[in-house]
């Protein structure tokens, strides 16, 4: 197998492959962030600087996939879901109810895309696929954050 640029983008930006998932490839790519926060959750300096790292490759990722595709954001590209889910999860603790609501906060937002997501869509070179799942992780935060807040442990 040959590892040149097109071949490692297209690795990234679909989440190994689990971006060509038929039926729900944006919930198949934020999967594997509750399987490395599980893995992470207590190293939290870590786990921001592996969001922050998959954010920037990401966006190169996205970019060179969506150019050879001439699709401004290809369904197959998911790596913007992986880096959202771990946006929505940073900052927590561990626990089922507190990654679950995170996974159907932030798969919520990012379907809906509410003010200014849509816009940022738009934004070019790539970081407009990640940045609108951006915004749909810091709702999910917001989401879960109150929720801890309002329902009695």
């Amino acid at each position: 197998m040959r590892f040149d640029r097109d071949t490692l983008s297209e690795a990234l930006a679909t989440v190994l492959y689990l971006g060509y998932c038929p039926a729900v490839p944006g919930t198949a790519g934020s999967v594997p962030a509750l399987i490395l926060f599980w893995v992470f959750h207590e190293h939290t300096l870590f786990w921001i600087v592996l969001t922050v790292a998959l954010f920037a490759l990401g966006t190169a990722a996205a970019r060179n996939v969506a150019a050879k595709r001439g699709h401004p954001d290809p369904r197959s590209v998911v790596v913007d879901e992986l880096v959202g889910m771990m946006a929505s999860l940073t900052a927590f603790e561990w626990s089922w109810g507190t990654v679950l609501g995170a996974f159907l906060a932030f798969r919520f937002f990012d379907v809906v895309k509410p003010f200014p997501a849509r816009m940022l869509e738009h934004v070019p070179n790539g970081f407009g696929i990640m940045l609108d799942d951006i915004v749909a992780a810091v709702y999910a935060s917001v989401a879960v954050r109150l929720a801890l807040v309002l329902i009695p442990h």
